[in-house]
């Protein structure tokens, strides 16, 4: 019994030491960015794979769309093929050529791993 309990600990320990972990393949739907109240920025994912990102505020307007998945080495983070990311003035913008990559926190999608940036998503159910 002591060697199944220590066994399962030690798979436990090691799946968090390399950030391995399952992801929810239910991910679509509206997210919200979190860090700007006077504007309106959200990314809606659709079961497709596709997405579509939309930015406003009082003087500009922008979206665009392109497709997504769900990365394929192990880590709990969203691929982007196309992505446009708006300052915070909505003025100038550029395009990400490579993509984008978004990291998958529960019901958040973060800029970073750790969920520690406040430009993260949010989703709205």
């Amino acid at each position: 019994m002591k060697k199944i309990f220590f066994a399962i600990i030690s798979i436990l320990l090691l799946q968090n030491c390399i950030s391995i972990r399952s992801c929810d393949k239910l991910i679509n739907g509206k997210y919200y960015a979190k860090n700007n109240t006077e504007t309106i920025i959200y990314l809606d994912l659709k079961n497709d794979g596709t997405f579509y990102h939309y930015f406003k505020n009082q003087t500009n307007e922008f979206s665009h769309f392109g497709t997504w998945e769900i990365s394929k080495d192990g880590y709990c983070k969203i691929e982007f093929s196309e992505w446009e990311n708006y300052n915070k003035d909505g003025v100038d913008f550029h395009k990400h050529i490579d993509g984008m990559t978004l990291f998958i926190n529960g019901n958040s999608l973060d800029y970073t791993p750790d969920g520690s940036n406040s430009k993260s998503y949010r989703r709205i159910k």
